[in-house]
């Protein structure tokens, strides 16, 4: 299974997404209210992810204590002299972000740059002797018409099938079935600062609803002939808004981890993984570039979102005043060909009149001339001498021939 979920169309919620998720300064200042250190935040953000990965129970959900635990394990960790693994961003050459791993642990990861989207990368954790895999994913979003209800993101077994179809770049995996799924609020004051920040880069100003969820998935699948077990946790964040038209929405995967393990070994190793992210560190230096990095795609995205609406805009118009010309060139012909049905039953053709622009007279088709004045009214003659500017009767106003 090497089919990488990651490759999926970001969004400019993803550039917001990763300023305040990765605690950058910046990000965590633009939203009113913010209390607290970044440095503070990030380390309650570490705590929380290997908490939830640590102690998940078949049934779900972390137990009580988990933090406590996760800080504990990270300490061990150390004292068993285990290694350090940064995942490396090979266009800067800067560390994004590195774990501390215990003895028989490898680590590795990528980071992508799809054009005009924000950054995001996939690191990795692998113990080759009980053939587990730690993996820890951020982010990823996708956009569509309707509800956010309607994203594929949100069917019960998506999201963990594309997961795990990244991490079967390790692991030969058959038989996967999700046994269980489920999403539930995830409603932390870390998250109602994201949607509060969010809110206030709202472009278009239209009434936009947010719905911060949690994932939890249990899975079960044969690696190698041997029974594994996958525990994945992942923090979504929905956004739904109405623009002229319809409804649109934007589901954004903040973050995913969890452990896939031997059924044997999965208590073990949640405990190992959950010690791994709990010793997560991020490289300042490196949280700046992406931020603005973020911040010129996000810049570029505008600029070419703008243009395509311009380009679409441009295309309407011009349907429209070609449908506008056609419409006029129908009822001009329509009335030129009542016209003439008048004048070939009624025997008379309507004629422009020079001396009074704008208006038309009418003359008699059983005379071969005729002419006018300004008042518009018709002298029939079929005598080429007569001229009524020469009669006495008739040349108190000016006359002219039409016919």
């Amino acid at each position: 299974m090497n089919v990488n979920f990651g490759r999926i169309a970001f969004s400019l919620v993803l550039c917001t997404g990763f300023l305040v998720c990765g605690q950058s300064a910046q990000a965590v200042n633009s939203a009113a209210d913010v209390s607290g250190s970044a440095a503070a935040a990030q380390a309650a953000e570490e705590d929380a992810v290997a908490g939830e990965v640590l102690q998940l129970s078949d049934k779900g959900g972390p137990k009580t204590g988990a933090k406590a635990i996760a800080k504990k394990n990270a300490k061990a960790i150390a004292k068993a002299g285990g290694s350090t693994f940064s995942l490396v961003d090979q266009a800067t050459n800067l560390a994004v972000e590195s774990y501390k791993l215990p003895a028989g642990w490898k680590g590795t990861g990528q980071v992508l740059r799809p054009p005009m989207q924000s950054i995001y990368w996939q690191s990795y954790f692998m113990h080759p002797q009980t053939g587990s895999v730690g993996f820890r994913f951020f982010t990823v979003s996708s956009n569509g018409v309707g509800p956010f209800r309607n994203s594929p993101w949100l069917q019960r077994d998506y999201l963990a099938m594309s997961i795990l179809q990244d991490v079967g770049n390790f692991l030969n995996m058959e038989d996967v079935q999700v046994v269980s799924a489920e999403f539930s609020p995830h409603d932390t004051p870390e998250n109602r600062q994201i949607i509060k920040f969010m809110q206030s880069q709202n472009r278009t100003g239209l009434p936009t609803n947010y719905a911060p969820l949690q994932y939890h998935a249990v899975v079960s699948m044969t690696c190698n002939g041997q029974p594994y077990k996958a525990d994945i946790i992942s923090n979504l964040m929905c956004r739904e808004q109405m623009n002229s038209r319809a409804a649109v929405h934007n589901v954004t995967v903040q973050n995913s981890y969890g452990v896939v393990a031997p059924v044997s070994q999965i208590q073990k190793e949640r405990k190992a993984v959950g010690g791994i992210l709990a010793s997560r560190r991020e490289n300042p230096q490196w949280v700046q570039y992406g931020m603005q990095h973020n911040n010129q795609q996000m810049q570029q995205s505008n600029a070419h979102f703008d243009r395509m609406n311009q380009i679409v805009q441009d295309r309407n118009n011009h349907i429209n005043n070609v449908q506008n010309q056609m419409n006029q060139n129908t009822a001009a012909t329509m009335n030129r060909v009542r016209q003439g049905q008048h004048e070939m039953i009624t025997e008379t053709t309507d004629i422009t009149n020079p001396l009074n622009p704008g208006t038309a007279v009418t003359t008699d088709n059983n005379f071969n001339h005729a002419w006018t004045n300004s008042s518009g009214q018709v002298i029939n003659t079929d005598s080429t001498l007569f001229d009524p500017n020469s009669d006495q009767n008739l040349n108190n106003v000016e006359w002219t021939q039409i016919k």
